[in-house]
């Protein structure tokens, strides 16, 4: 018995059951069939919590379960009916309440102290505090929305980091851990993707139709805002590998499919961040260095013949984009909008909920945001919260500027990815990005900390 135990234990946490877990969303998804799926991947996680001492083997769920939710599956009326509204409670609930017999099983491993000394805890609660006091200074125009939203928002940026806090055990190889759940999730993306393209007559006479790229938890400029983010992860292991030319290959690759969705931030931005990750690549000493240079130098030779070859199908696949050209989309609306908002009430601002009505695209039911992390902080939060998010930035910056390794690199691009692609969008607070975003930040300082100590 005890002998089963370690091996299901072993199993949570390996590297196994990241492919477990991406198995069935991958299955759920493709074949809209969550409601089949989603069972084996809840009944996992209660399991782990029960059987594991520590929240590794959540890691893959957590960064992972959300792209299980398809297209057709969001636009059946039947996934929202009682009996389907039923089952994901009494999941939801079984799921809670084996993490509650973990805390309790595990007590004597849970360090809330790991939490409250955290370099990044003050600037966490201040934020917690002033999301959930959104709109709180327009009385008026005030509604419950307004705390729903915060709270979601809340529980995004600082429910993994306080999990991961309290209760993940960390050695050298816990980032390449995180990192390998990171790269399986944007092979499970990929593959929903080219599905779709496929599938959803998304090439026409040649273009890509952009308002076909809709995955259902995400379309074009969520889907491309991902696959930057997860980007710079390829490049690490391209550097501390023997598969250089596997791994440079498959960064690459994720910069394929940031153009394949025509999203013209992620584009922007991606690009840059592709650029610097193979500077670093190519420059940072480490044993792999004259491998990556070759790379580099065979794998831009071959992108220069492919497109100057190519130049005709590659202008008429992306002639949207170019002929979108600068066009603000009706940004600039929401930017006016949004700095009347903060001006009519610039304290705590009007509120999430006061913004451009409902978005029911996605999974979770959001506002209709400012497409600009800095409009929406003024907008909704208002001066206290944009000082909050700022004094963040600040910790966050300062700590990534004093780790000088080649994981604190690759992290930093990775978060840069989503913050830079949120200063044009609404991806920091769609709350499933920001999940990963926590988490990431959380590992990477109980790494620091680890190597420090350690004097790895």
């Amino acid at each position: 018995m005890v002998n089963l135990k370690q091996k299901a234990t072993d199993f949570f946490n390996g590297y196994l059951y990241p492919i477990y877990v991406a198995f069935f969303v991958l299955i759920g998804h493709v074949c809209s069939i969550e409601i089949y799926s989603i069972p084996f991947i809840a009944i996992s996680v209660c399991a782990g919590f029960i059987l594991c001492k520590d929240l590794k083997f959540f890691i893959s769920p957590l960064i992972c379960f959300y792209y299980i939710f398809s297209r057709k599956s969001l636009r059946n009326d039947v996934f929202y009916s009682t009996p389907y509204l039923i089952f994901y409670g009494v999941i939801v609930f079984a799921i809670l309440a084996s993490m509650a017999i973990h805390f309790i099983i595990y007590k004597k491993e849970i360090k809330i102290k790991n939490f409250t000394s955290s370099a990044f805890f003050k600037g966490l609660v201040l934020l917690a505090i002033t999301f959930l006091l959104n709109g709180l200074s327009s009385l008026e125009n005030y509604n419950v929305s307004n705390f729903a939203f915060g709270l979601l928002i809340v529980i995004s940026f600082t429910i993994p980091f306080f999990l991961f806090s309290i209760n993940l055990e960390i050695d050298k190889n816990t980032k390449n851990y995180l990192f390998y759940v990171l790269i399986l999730t944007s092979i499970v993306i990929m593959a929903e993707f080219l599905y779709l393209y496929i599938n959803n007559n998304v090439i026409q006479n040649g273009t890509i139709n952009k308002g076909a790229l809709d995955l259902g938890w995400g379309v074009s400029n969520n889907i491309g805002a991902i696959f930057a983010m997860f980007m710079p992860i390829y490049f690490y292991f391209a550097g501390t590998t023997k598969h250089t030319l596997l791994f440079y290959l498959g960064g690459l690759l994720t910069y394929v499919f940031v153009l394949l969705t025509l999203s013209r931030a992620a584009i922007l931005f991606a690009t840059p961040i592709l650029m610097a990750c193979v500077l670093f690549l190519c420059i940072y000493k480490h044993k792999q260095r004259k491998q990556a240079i070759l790379c580099t130098i065979l794998l831009f030779s071959i992108a220069v013949v492919a497109c100057f070859l190519l130049r005709e199908r590659i202008y008429a696949a992306f002639n949207q984009i170019i002929r979108a050209g600068f066009s603000d989309s009706g940004r600039f609306e929401y930017y006016r909008d949004g700095m009347n908002k903060f001006f009519s009430s610039p304290i705590l601002g009007v509120g999430f909920g006061n913004s451009h009505g409902l978005n029911t695209s996605f999974v979770i039911v959001s506002p209709n945001y400012f497409h600009s992390t800095v409009i929406q902080l003024l907008a909704s939060c208002g001066a206290i919260g944009s000082a909050a998010y700022a004094y963040h930035r600040y910790q966050t910056i300062k700590l990534f500027i004093s780790v000088r390794k080649p994981y604190s690199f690759y992290m930093a691009m990775s978060i840069l990815a989503l913050l830079f692609t949120s200063l044009l969008d609404v991806h920091l607070f769609i709350i499933y990005p920001t999940l990963i975003y926590s988490t990431i930040l959380c590992i990477f300082e109980k790494q620091t900390l680890y190597e420090q100590e350690n004097v790895l």
